[in-house]
């Protein structure tokens, strides 16, 4: 099976960005999902590929900065938009969120460019993504840096029973549920509140 890498590029979201020249997409063999990415090369042979795995509810947009300052200094980048973000694919299928699954799919997409090691960057959820894929495709890393949550074995699961463990613990400490949010989003008519507010949450 071959990557398919597609003309239809939809760049709306990123077109006033100093990235939206690097942005791509392709249709992965195996799973058969389209991701949008952004990547560019090292501008010398010696200096790696730089991975960003962003959080939620972000985009590759979270890490423009990071983009700019190490391609300015040679260093390869990738920045995909994960599952269900930007211009990659939307499943509706909760199981095609598998962690381990979405591992996969990070590994084909490296394979697509023909990466065999990169240096992996995560934040937030990309974090618990980032932790499965050193679990699962480690051979894919040369070094990883997890910012903001500590890695997450297989097993550490975020399941109501976690969430409001660590709601507990962040009211507590800081005044307020860090995941409250995650409960509204389970609201039947949370929508139309964030439909109505799109600029505040984005």
């Amino acid at each position: 099976m071959m990557c398919q890498f597609n003309e239809g590029l939809d760049t709306s979201d990123v077109a006033n960005t100093s990235y939206v020249h690097m942005m791509k997409n392709v249709e992965l063999p195996v799973s058969g999902t389209t991701y949008r990415y952004a990547i560019n090369p090292p501008l010398e042979k010696e200096k790696p590929y730089l991975l960003f795995l962003h959080g939620f509810p972000e985009t590759s947009y979270s890490w423009v900065y990071q983009i700019e300052y190490f391609t300015r200094r040679g260093y390869g980048i990738i920045a995909p938009d994960l599952l269900g973000t930007g211009g990659t694919d939307k499943p509706v299928k909760l199981e095609a969120y598998s962690l381990k699954t979405m591992a996969s799919e990070i590994a084909e997409l490296l394979d697509c460019e023909g990466l065999d090691k990169v240096v992996a960057v995560s934040h937030d959820l990309g974090s618990f993504l980032l932790s499965r894929f050193y679990t699962y495709q480690s051979q894919y890393l040369s070094a990883l840096a997890i910012l903001d949550i500590g890695y997450n074995a297989p097993g550490t699961d975020l399941n109501q029973t976690y969430v409001e463990a660590y709601n507990n613990c962040s009211q507590a400490t800081f005044g307020y549920p860090v995941l409250g949010y995650w409960y509204y989003f389970d609201e039947p008519d949370a929508h139309v509140l964030l439909d109505a507010h799109v600029s505040s949450i984005s």
